[in-house]
């Protein structure tokens, strides 16, 4: 998926967040999303996935040179910590549901990145009873193992000690240039793989 931004500009009340982005995400490429705690790299992702709204400009969608004006976010993958889980359901029957509406991807094998994330023997268990490496560890394995053309990580890592950012960058490996990717990050373990660099601070 192609993503072009035109005189892209986000105001919170008078606040300029980020003015006149242009910029163009290419298709199969990836990209971090990089800046000081609070420069609208968050923000920015979220405008991406339609999670948040922009004040001016223009965000297009394209997919095999085709503008996607619907429904974009089927598209789309996205996982970041302050995105909720259901918190009285399993892990297990949190990814029957999710996979009974997305397709799985089909480099990697469901059962094996549960277990290699360590989280198989934990299936059955409520998600509020999980600690906060283990949810994220859970809504990285929904986005990664979804089939989609854009895959969206806002702070990927995020509570997660040496085995789950090891975890992480093999789950990276495999489906790097399936998709378009775009990481929200100021840590270079998360993002080192990118091929290209996005600073928000240089659209103050």
């Amino acid at each position: 998926m192609q993503i072009v931004l035109k005189k892209l500009t986000k105001k919170f009340n008078k606040q300029i967040i980020f003015s006149n982005l242009d910029f163009v995400f290419e298709a199969n490429q990836s990209y971090a999303i990089t800046g000081y705690n609070g420069s609208g790299k968050s923000t920015l992702i979220q405008i991406i996935y339609n999670y948040n709204t922009f004040s001016n400009g223009e965000i297009n969608y394209y997919l095999n040179n085709n503008l996607i004006e619907e429904n974009t976010q089927t598209h789309m993958a996205f996982a970041s910590p302050y995105l909720e889980l259901p918190e009285e359901l399993t892990l297990q029957e949190v990814i029957d549901f999710h996979f009974n509406i997305k397709s799985t991807r089909s480099e990697l094998d469901l059962n094996q990145l549960i277990t290699e994330s360590n989280l198989f023997e934990h299936k059955h268990k409520l998600i509020k009873n999980f600690s906060s490496g283990m949810k994220q560890r859970a809504k990285l394995i929904l986005a990664f193992a979804t089939q989609c053309n854009l895959l969206l990580l806002d702070e990927p890592c995020s509570n997660f000690d040496e085995a789950g950012i090891i975890w992480y960058k093999k789950c990276i490996q495999i489906i790097n240039n399936k998709c378009t990717i775009i990481v929200a990050s100021n840590q270079l373990y998360e993002y080192e793989f990118c091929e290209n660099v996005l600073d928000i601070t240089n659209f103050k």
